[in-house]
């Protein structure tokens, strides 16, 4: 069951093509134990990028990783996190990097 979906949109920009790019999509679930949370994010981008990561906190923990992709558009990973607690409010950021 996931408990927690999180949706966001980056910057437009100047072209207007119905929808904002890039997609971020984060999804924190516990689905063996209330100790350790799955953490699922997808990204979908109109640009083409080197490298995307990725980095969640909660209290005083923070966990970073980078994301894998085959075709520089589209990116994900999964993270099996020990103390990370879905039902609580985390942050994350995604970071992209183009060089």
């Amino acid at each position: 069951m996931i408990l927690g979906t999180l949706l966001a949109c980056g910057d437009m920009g100047m072209a207007d093509t119905g929808t904002a790019m890039p997609i971020e999509v984060v999804a924190c679930s516990h689905p063996d134990s209330a100790f350790e949370a799955v953490v699922e994010v997808a990204v979908e981008d109109d640009q083409l990028r080197d490298r995307v990561a990725f980095t969640i906190k909660q209290g005083e923990y923070e966990w970073r990783t980078g994301l894998q992709t085959l075709d520089n558009l589209t990116w994900w990973t999964r993270m099996q996190l020990y103390e990370l607690d879905c039902r609580n409010e985390f942050t994350y950021e995604v970071h992209y990097e183009s060089e």
